[in-house]
């Protein structure tokens, strides 16, 4: 089983390649990690350009485990 440690590194690893060109992109999803691992919710609106890269993200964020209720994406 894996540990929270190793969730939250896959989850930067999206969030480095998934904005690699788009700093606003990686700010925000920067953000949301360290809203979730705090245990915070999240409703996440990515800027122009960002909306595959959040899409992953939150794909990743579920399938390490995450409630659906803690991370949305607003359209």
């Amino acid at each position: 089983m894996a540990t929270i440690a190793h969730y939250v590194e896959r989850l930067v690893d999206v969030v480095k390649r998934g904005t690699i060109n788009n700093l606003t992109g990686l700010i925000t999803l920067v953000q949301a990690v360290q809203a979730l691992v705090a245990g915070n919710s999240v409703l996440l609106k990515p800027g122009n350009g960002g909306t595959r890269a959040a899409e992953v993200f939150i794909q990743l964020c579920r399938e390490a485990g995450f409630d659906s209720r803690l991370l949305q994406l607003l359209p």
